[in-house]
């Protein structure tokens, strides 16, 4: 026997084959039905069918072939698709099937075949592809027949979960608020309601509470636990849907953490693992809208770690320091409640608390929780002095995007100050700043590349982006990669030039003339027409020219270095139609017919269209040194 000899149909679609994918609907029961071709009369197979979820969880659902058909469940498919990165490919890991056909009485294998869960342009449904590889291309299943996949013009459904779980975030404030939340999925939507049992257990597998029947939902359903008596611990929560009459052990789950608590603990944030050591000798001060006050703790004596919680234009000058601390951050108090501002010693010293009076904001309270000295300095020491190296990069123009202040002219170097001085304290040893993207950050005198705060389009952009106009009035004022270089050597922390290498956007005071007035650089999608206006090609000596400029430039500052910013936008290379013919003169190998099933040809030809880069990177390495 041989494969001409079976039909696979799966969910009423017979003769699956590469050419024609079969229908999957995610939430819903799936089925395989495999039979005889030509029914041989008396003869029996043994069928099997392993349906493997994407985490590796395993299910197996066997049968006895005869004359007829048999039927096998594929299930409902909820687990959810896991992602790779490799090798500059994307790369989806789905369910996976296995089926194998063998002779009864020895188990000799007949047929087998491998099937991959994939995409489709079908916003209703998924597709079923032969294949028997652990993961694929995440586009792999987008493309429409005879046409070429590019991430300009086909979207198709992606393959987010049947069902969502996860839980309430009063759990990051407290670890006994646990709230199980749970719904269907809204688009493509998927029929409900679906029954489902929820399953807590431990490490060892033991079961924290009976399964409890939950009924899912287009809405977001809430379900409490009560965990305040669970160890210290990791438990895996899950929900294993009911199809049919049939409860899968495959669905979806998730991690809850249970850490260790003393009363004395203050945890300095939910969203971080500090502690501060509370001094029970002293009380805890609170003052209800302090803004009126101006001035608080001016009568407390000792250290104590500020917290607040409201909205608006605020900030708070701690313990006489030559800075402001602006909570820009205060939108989300709904999700960690108090923010904490810092930790000082009040002795003879006070909070003051400053409202720029920018909006119709209310600070509704101030608290001054006693701590010890040890645990502030052990605080410190632990931010200021990560186990492994913290880099920042600043994206620096963004605080003057969303500060809030009345008189912005007030604004000044002290501003840069607190930037450096906020991120030294969480441990951050050197910083990346920006000099910009296409348009630049500082106060350029070359020719060929705008400054953005007096780009042409500068103005135009305000009515988009209305506070565009507070980073443009601190440019007219401070020269801030001088200002930063300078303060970062007051402040012993090095100051590296980051300029986002190819991030010329599509628009507007963010993009230069020179990257418009040169369309022949743009980059090209790999069917050879499709532009990408908003990244430039390095096989191009005048585009590497341009970004070597800008470098020297920025180095004549005096900085610790330069950042070369790749992060946006990958890749850094295209298939511009004369760097694709320079390749094809030179192997015989069109590129825009590989992709990294090709293996060592696709190697050699990213490794090609890269060494464009790398040779602007030579070129700036003797301008550094």
């Amino acid at each position: 026997m041989d494969f001409r000899d079976f039909n696979v149909e799966v969910n009423g679609q017979p003769g699956l084959s590469f050419l024609r994918p079969a229908p999957l609907w995610p939430g819903r029961r799936n089925t395989m039905v495999v039979s005889f071709t030509h029914p041989p009369g008396k003869a029996e197979c043994a069928v099997t069918l392993d349906v493997i979820a994407p985490d590796g969880r395993r299910r197996t659902e066997s049968a006895r072939l005869t004359g007829d058909r048999v039927s096998l469940d594929i299930g409902p498919l909820t687990s959810p698709t896991l992602y790779d990165y490799e090798h500059g490919a994307l790369y989806r890991r789905g369910y996976r099937l296995h089926l194998r056909v063998e002779e009864p009485t020895t188990g000799d294998l007949i047929m087998e075949w491998g099937f991959l869960q994939g995409l489709t342009q079908d916003p209703e449904c998924e597709r079923l592809h032969l294949g028997d590889r652990e993961h694929v291309l995440y586009n792999d299943g987008y493309i429409p027949e005879g046409k070429m996949w590019h991430p300009m013009q086909y979207s198709g459904a992606p393959m987010d979960p049947p069902i969502s779980l996860r839980l309430h975030p009063s759990v990051l404030v407290d670890q006994d608020q646990v709230v199980v939340m749970y719904r269907l999925r809204e688009k493509p939507a998927v029929p409900g309601p679906i029954t489902a049992l929820l399953v807590a257990r431990d490490a060892n597998g033991k079961e924290m509470f009976a399964r409890t029947p939950v009924s899912v939902t287009g809405e977001w359903q809430e379900l409490p636990l009560s965990v305040a008596d669970w160890p210290t611990g990791d438990y895996r929560i899950e929900l294993w849907p009911e199809i049919g009459g049939r409860v899968y052990e495959d669905g979806p789950w998730l991690c809850y953490r249970r850490r260790e608590r003393r009363a004395t603990d203050v945890p300095v944030s939910p969203l971080a693992p500090f502690r501060l050591k509370l001094d029970a000798s002293r009380p805890v001060r609170e003052y209800s809208h302090p803004a009126a006050v101006g001035k608080v703790g001016e009568d407390v004596d000792g250290w104590y770690a500020v917290f607040v919680q409201g909205s608006g234009s605020y900030g708070f000058r701690v313990a006489g320091e030559p800075f402001i601390r602006r909570l820009t951050s205060m939108f989300i108090k709904d999700l960690v409640g108090e923010i904490f501002v810092a930790a000082a010693d009040l002795t003879g010293r006070c909070v003051e608390v400053i409202d720029e009076g920018a909006d119709d904001g209310v600070l509704e309270h101030l608290r001054l929780v006693p701590v010890t000295e040890a645990s502030v300095k052990a605080l410190r020491k632990a931010a200021e002095q990560p186990p492994s190296a913290v880099r920042g990069v600043e994206d620096w123009g963004d605080y003057f995007m969303w500060i809030k202040v009345k008189d912005k002219n007030a604004l000044d170097e002290s501003e840069i100050d607190a930037m450096l001085e906020g991120q030294r304290e969480v441990g951050v040893s050197s910083s990346a700043w920006s000099l910009g993207r296409s348009t630049l950050c500082y106060r350029t005198k070359l020719t060929d590349v705008d400054r953005r705060s007096v780009s042409p389009w500068a103005p135009g952009w305000t009515s988009i982006w209305p506070d565009f106009t507070v980073w443009g009035q601190y440019d007219a004022k401070i020269d801030a990669w001088e200002a930063a270089v300078e303060l970062g050597r007051k402040r012993g922390i090095p100051i590296y030039g980051w300029l986002c290498l190819n991030r010329h956007y599509m628009r507007g005071a963010l993009r230069s003339r020179w990257a418009e007035s040169h369309p022949e650089f743009h980059h090209v999608l790999r069917d050879g027409y499709t532009r990408d206006i908003t990244r430039l090609e390095f096989f191009f000596e005048e585009v590497r020219q341009e970004r070597l400029n800008v470098f020297g430039e920025a180095l004549t500052y005096g900085p610790d270095g330069i950042c070369i910013g790749c992060c946006r936008q990958p890749p850094m290379a295209s298939h511009n139609p004369r760097m694709v013919e320079a390749y094809i003169r030179e192997t015989g190998d069109d590129p825009r017919d590989l992709d990294v099933t090709d293996g060592e040809r696709y190697f050699r030809w990213i490794r090609w269209r890269a060494q464009w880069l790398t040779l602007m990177l030579r070129e700036l390495r003797k301008k550094v040194q």
